[in-house]
């Protein structure tokens, strides 16, 4: 004779105004794998360990996106300083033209941006910034390398963002021996929703 025993279905909260906290624990019912959905701020929640006082829950939520950024080839200019942002156009040398609108409140975490060149060029250190609302900048690499690829990347940002900020890829190019041709960029901004 077989005894299955049914496992009890977790106690779970699927119209909650607010993330769970601590006291939201065994004493009122949860248990681990128990479900929550904070229907007001878009976000699930899976219980971890429900000990009274002392509950942990994971958001479970992917809680980023990402915004993508580009430049059509160009072949930059010595010491100059290059805006671009999501249209497909060539870097320009002004700024505030080429907005990325922020839609969602949250933090800039990592910044990917490639830049692929005909000719290399020589070594010379290349910057590259995240510029917010045309005021802050924010280093993402620079770099110091003679080859056709390079990756301008920084996964340790932590830039405060609101719905309305808007971004911009701001380059800082050196006085270059010999000058990179023909370079075309592309990448993505990941950020952390609130």
């Amino acid at each position: 004779m077989s005894h299955a025993f049914a496992r009890p279905k977790p106690f779970d909260n699927l119209a909650a105004t607010a993330a769970p906290g601590v006291g939201d624990d065994s004493a009122d019912g949860y248990s681990v794998g128990s479900t929550w959905i904070d229907t007001t701020n878009d976000h699930a929640y899976r219980c971890v360990d429900a000990t009274a006082g002392a509950a942990v829950w994971y958001r479970t939520t992917r809680p980023t996106y990402t915004l993508h950024v580009q430049a059509l080839t160009t072949t930059p200019t010595d010491s100059q300083t290059v805006y671009f942002g999501a249209l497909p156009k060539a870097p320009t040398t002004t700024a505030d033209i080429s907005r990325v609108y922020i839609p969602r409140t949250g933090t800039i975490v990592r910044a990917d941006i490639w830049c692929y060149s005909g000719g290399a060029g020589t070594g010379e250190n290349w910057s590259l910034y995240i510029r917010l609302n045309n005021t802050t900048d924010t280093l993402i690499a620079t770099l110091g390398v003679t080859t056709n690829a390079r990756n301008f990347q920084n996964t340790a940002l932590g830039i405060a963002v609101v719905a309305g900020d808007y971004i911009e890829i701001k380059g800082v190019q050196p006085a270059w021996a010999t000058n990179p041709t023909t370079c075309i960029y592309g990448g993505h901004i990941t950020i952390e929703a609130k």
